[in-house]
């Protein structure tokens, strides 16, 4: 029971004390020169790959994302380290 409440109380301080990490995405088409080679591409804020997000545990993460292409997109992530 002790174990318990420590857990809950040591999750609650975790979210307390995180915060609101913002992150503005604008897509874009554009090329791109990789290998000598031209190619149409997605950008991310103007780049491929996309930017690093970054966050710490406990932070809450919002993303807004304008797509300037003519297409829909999806946006996926694939990687989360600790």
């Amino acid at each position: 029971m002790l174990r318990a409440l420590f857990i809950f109380v040591a999750s609650f301080i975790l979210v307390v004390h995180g915060k609101l990490v913002n992150y503005d995405f604008t897509i874009t088409r554009g090329i791109l020169t990789t290998d000598g080679q031209r190619k149409l591409s997605w950008l991310v804020n103007g780049q491929s790959p996309g930017p690093l997000v970054e966050a710490t545990l406990g932070d809450q993460i919002k993303v807004a994302v304008k797509n300037k292409g003519n297409e829909s997109i999806t946006i996926q992530c694939v990687c989360f380290t600790t």
